[in-house]
C-alpha cells in the first residue's frame, strides 16, 4: 500500500469514528484539514488526492454500511469527538 493509500485510510478511519463522512469533508478548509491530519496521526497530505481518496473510502463506508447496517465494522468508536470537528472548527 503507498503512503497516500496508508494516509488515505488512517484519514477516513478518524473521520468514520467520529460520524464525518465525504460530506462534511468537502466543507473544510485548508487549516481544518491540517489539524484533522495531525489529530489522526498523519502529516498532513501536500496534494488534495489523498483527500479525495479518503472522501472515496467514506462514501463506499456510506454505501456499504447501508446495506450491513448492524455489522459491527460500521461501529463508531469516538462519536462524541464528532462535533469538535463540524466543518468551520477551526474558525
Amino acid at each position: 500500500m503507498n503512503n497516500r493509500a496508508t494516509k488515505a485510510k488512517k484519514l477516513a478511519r478518524f473521520l468514520w469514528d467520529r460520524h464525518l463522512g465525504p460530506e462534511e469533508l468537502a466543507q473544510y478548509t485548508d487549516q481544518e484539514l491540517r489539524s484533522i491530519a495531525r489529530d489522526a496521526g498523519v502529516h498532513p497530505p501536500s496534494t488534495g488526492e489523498t483527500w479525495e481518496a479518503t472522501a472515496e473510502l467514506l462514501a463506499a463506508q456510506e454505501n456499504w454500511l447501508e446495506k450491513h447496517p448492524n455489522h459491527p465494522l460500521g461501529e463508531r468508536h469516538f462519536f462524541a469527538e464528532g462535533w469538535q470537528y463540524e466543518p468551520g472548527f477551526g474558525s
